[in-house]
């Protein structure tokens, strides 16, 4: 793993106080992120973890993402923030960053691996 992914990987690592504090007072928001996420899964084939995680990346920090797929993700982020504007900006990036922080603790992140988007798959019906 490069030092760049590496470090990268560490800052956006949500920490277990945040983690916790966002599950009991926003599960709503962690919810809206995840189903902006499965919903183009659904739709969409090729939709890996890294992906997912890329999307959630470049939501976070304004990015715009090069890769076709990823942009879709993104899109699908952007309209749930919209859909959720009384939700302070940064209530909305700890969201993203606890999400990100379970994508690292249920994937691989090698090219292909689903095991975050179905783990989040079990409880978005």
């Amino acid at each position: 793993m490069s030092n760049k992914l590496r470090s990268m990987k560490k800052k956006d690592k949500a920490p277990w106080k945040l983690t916790r504090q966002m599950s009991k007072t926003h599960t709503d928001v962690l919810q809206n992120i995840e189903f902006a996420l499965m919903i183009n899964c659904r739709e969409v084939d090729g939709i890996d973890d890294r992906a997912a995680l890329a999307a959630l990346e470049a939501a976070l920090h304004n990015r715009q993402p090069n890769d076709p797929i990823v942009e879709g993700l993104v899109g699908s982020l952007n309209h749930a923030r919209r859909l959720r504007d009384e939700i302070p900006d940064d209530i909305w990036r700890d969201c993203l960053r606890v999400v990100i922080g379970s994508v690292h603790r249920h994937s691989s992140l090698k090219p292909g691996d689903v095991g975050y988007l179905s783990f989040v798959a079990e409880f978005i019906k």
